[in-house]
């Protein structure tokens, strides 16, 4: 009951946030006029078109609001728990330790208000996790073809989710190898991710470009701070009970005497999986936390079924372990009630709210960031003018080209049309631009109206030609 308050509180105050600037692509992509359009969005984002797809045809019938945008996250996370419940595992111990786990695990609280893929990777991963055990354990064509359906479903949700996928393809080859010959007809439910990555690929690749890459590689001293269980950087003690985990699992696993069944063949494969990643993030850039999400269910179960491990030998160390999950659970409630989430200073909305009601005409979307130039110019004026065509505002939008400059305020305003109605909607994340130009700040001059909807960094900036003041 503790665990499900705290989901909840975590929870609930997201959903009444403004859609952050990655939500907006969620809501732009929905927004795809036809299949076509969709298809051409989806091979320019990172995630894969299974979410897009979903969402493209929940938007059909219920719209692109921001509640709209969210309830299929809260859904799949609900969904998540259930399929937890739902499982027939003999230990009903590990099962019900498993899903309070999954509740407490901050970031899915966090991501079940968000309208991006994640909550549907846990739940395509809780079923990934299920299913390869069943499948280790028993074998046969029907296991392998239940497992063939749900790694393919993730992998078309997430390309991370493609390691964990490998790794237990190459383990069910090694411990099933006899039964090769019976099940090898499930291999061709792998074809629409082979299809996919051979046009989905050059994109990932360039993602990873340092010049333009979003995040840049990792230091291994930061490794302790990564925050597995607040899936942000910051919170060294979360990772740390993950790192116990890991001994823990592979010590239990090498010396038990019922040797590896299915069950720690799952948990092994997510820690191979995290490992892969965290050492790839040493040298290659575009690494964050929230990319372990599909490894996550296998390595809440290898923690469920430590505390399981635990109760047995010690209660009293049973107990304070649950309090520490827990107070783990509960340490950033502050952080996602009112102004403190961090979404308000991530959304174009409230900047696109007020070029609306100053009769916003004609927009220039600039967004100085390199990562920027992964999009086509179509799609970023999509995306800065979604909120005003959510509206059913109709006027044109241009995406000026890119140009590092260490004044691309100045740049864009000089740009401006002296136009009435004329106005630009201007990003940047990396640094408070905004707030050391002196017509970025919350004035007018000349009949340009400037204001700064960003929280110092990043800086959002809006501004109209207009006779009025707001």
């Amino acid at each position: 009951m503790i665990a499900i308050v705290i989901a909840v509180v975590n929870t609930l105050p997201g959903l009444r946030t403004p859609l952050w600037l990655d939500e907006t692509y969620t809501g732009t992509i929905s927004m795809s006029r036809d299949i076509p359009a969709l298809i051409n969005w989806c091979l320019h984002e990172l995630s894969g078109p299974v979410y897009y797809a979903i969402m493209w045809l929940w938007t059909k019938i219920f719209g692109v609001s921001d509640l709209a945008l969210r309830i299929p996250s809260l859904i799949f996370w609900v969904l998540s728990i259930a399929v937890i419940l739902k499982w027939r595992n003999q230990d009903a111990d590990v099962r019900y330790l498993w899903a309070i786990a999954l509740l407490l695990w901050f970031p899915l609280s966090f991501h079940g208000s968000e309208a991006r893929p994640y909550p549907l990777l846990i739940l395509f991963g809780t079923l990934q996790t299920i299913v390869f055990m069943r499948l280790i354990d028993e074998g046969g064509l029907k296991w392998a073809t239940r497992w063939s359906i749900v790694t393919a479903a993730i992998c078309l949700t997430h390309f991370h989710a493609i390691i964990i996928s490998g790794i237990q393809g190459l383990i069910y080859l090694v411990i099933r190898h006899r039964d090769l010959k019976s099940t090898w007809p499930a291999i061709g439910l792998f074809i629409p991710v082979l299809v996919w990555l051979w046009f989905h690929l050059p994109f990932l690749i360039a993602f990873s470009n340092p010049d333009i890459a979003w995040y840049q590689p990792i230091e291994i001293t930061r490794f302790l701070d990564l925050g597995f269980w607040h899936g942000t950087w910051g919170n060294p003690g979360s990772t740390i009970l993950l790192f116990a985990m890991i001994a823990w699992f592979i010590w239990h696993a090498v010396t038990g005497r019922e040797g590896c069944t299915g069950f720690h063949w799952a948990v092994l494969s997510a820690i191979f999986a995290t490992m892969i990643v965290l050492a790839t993030a040493l040298v290659k850039p575009s690494f964050a936390p929230r990319y372990l999400v599909p490894f996550v269910p296998a390595l809440l179960l290898g923690i469920a079924t430590m505390l399981a491990g635990i109760r047995a030998r010690s209660y009293m160390l049973f107990l304070a372990s649950a309090v520490t999950l827990v107070a783990l659970g509960a340490l950033d409630i502050r952080g996602r009630v009112g102004a403190f989430d961090f979404r308000h200073g991530y959304s174009l909305e409230a900047a696109s709210k007020w070029l609306a009601k100053n009769n916003v005409s004609r927009l220039a979307f600039y967004w100085d960031s390199e990562t920027a130039a992964l999009s086509q110019p179509w799609q970023l004026g999509q995306v800065g003018s979604f909120f005003l065509r959510r509206d059913g505002w109709t006027g044109p939008v241009s995406v000026p080209a890119y140009v590092k400059s260490p004044d691309i305020v100045a740049l864009a305003l000089r740009d401006l049309s002296p136009q009435a109605g004329d106005g630009i909607l201007f990003l940047n994340v990396a640094e408070p631009m905004g707030t050391r130009h002196p017509l970025m700040k919350d004035s007018v001059a000349g009949g340009l109206h400037c204001k700064d909807f960003g929280l110092g960094s990043p800086a959002i900036i809006a501004c109209v030609r207009s006779h009025r003041s707001d």
